[in-house]
């Protein structure tokens, strides 16, 4: 496709097209996404850290700090290759709580107990061992060590869009039923807005596991943002103008939660790119 200077005039095509695209924009990074995530690898080491040694994780950050990224894009790929004992061949699926989060739970994990959502929606209002029920079911087919990782995004929904205090009370006591060692086979990410970590305090069994396990993201260190402006270019074999990196970290400057926006600025920057490089005019 053509590529369209910033006065919007046709300039000469090259050979990427939008798809090619290795920044994301106003969306999260998402697992497929692994291969152009850049400067959060001190965070991804610390998490698996953390997991090494925990069931329950909490990522907690600002609005905009990336933790989704971070868990989808840098965490669940570095566990898939195995950067764990045993965790190449272990099991992964994603959920957001919604208003209904019992439902959601109950959409993801149905096809693992062999049975329809609806059934397992009611097993899972009634008994808080429904869901380790149905993790160590799936985990008898597999060999030992076998873990099923959930990650639970934008976990500030629970507060935020579910109003029923008893089914926000039995999805917590679910997921750390089927997580609470030493049998449970349950690994939990809960992914979380800092402004709302404070409503884990109304989870008494949540606020112990978090006091040791949650971490808190902070902002990326220039070394790393600069990472994330110029190595996803030359994964995609893309030039920058010299010049152009240090013009957008000094207009970032220390902007919290400014992660999605420096990515749709870059975004918009490669969609203006002339002849295979991207221009501080761009």
């Amino acid at each position: 496709q053509p590529a369209t200077g910033g006065d919007g005039g046709r300039l000469q095509s090259d050979r990427w097209t939008d798809l090619d695209c290795p920044y994301p924009g106003l969306r999260a990074f998402a697992a497929d996404d692994s291969d152009r995530y850049f400067g959060r690898e001190a965070a991804v080491e610390a998490l698996l850290g953390r997991l090494a040694a925990h069931s329950v994780l909490a990522v907690v950050g600002s609005s905009g700090s990336g933790k989704s990224s971070l868990v989808r894009a840098g965490l669940v790929p570095a566990l898939q290759s195995g950067t764990l004992p045993g965790s190449a061949g272990w099991g992964y699926f994603a959920m957001t709580p919604g208003a209904e989060p019992l439902a959601e739970l109950a959409s993801k994990v149905a096809a693992l107990a062999g049975a329809s959502a609806v059934a397992l929606l009611h097993e899972l209002e009634e008994d808080d061992r429904a869901l380790d029920l149905v993790v160590r079911q799936a985990a008898m087919a597999q060999p030992e060590g076998f873990r099923l990782v959930l990650v639970v995004d934008q976990f500030e929904e629970l507060f935020l869009l579910c109003r029923d205090r008893p089914q926000q009370r039995q999805f917590v006591s679910l997921l750390l039923r089927a997580a609470a060692p030493p049998h449970g086979r349950l690994t939990v990410v809960l992914v979380l807005r800092a402004d709302f970590y404070g409503e884990c305090a109304a989870f008494p069994g949540l606020v112990e596991v978090l006091e040791s396990t949650h971490t808190l993201l902070g902002p990326m260190a220039a070394g790393d943002l600069r990472a994330a402006i110029e190595r996803p270019a030359q994964v995609a074999g893309m030039q920058m103008e010299p010049g152009l990196s240090d013009r957008i970290l000094n207009d970032l400057g220390d902007a919290p939660g400014a992660l999605p926006l420096l990515a749709h600025a870059l975004r918009e920057t490669w969609q203006r790119r002339v002849a295979g490089k991207m221009t501080v005019a761009g």
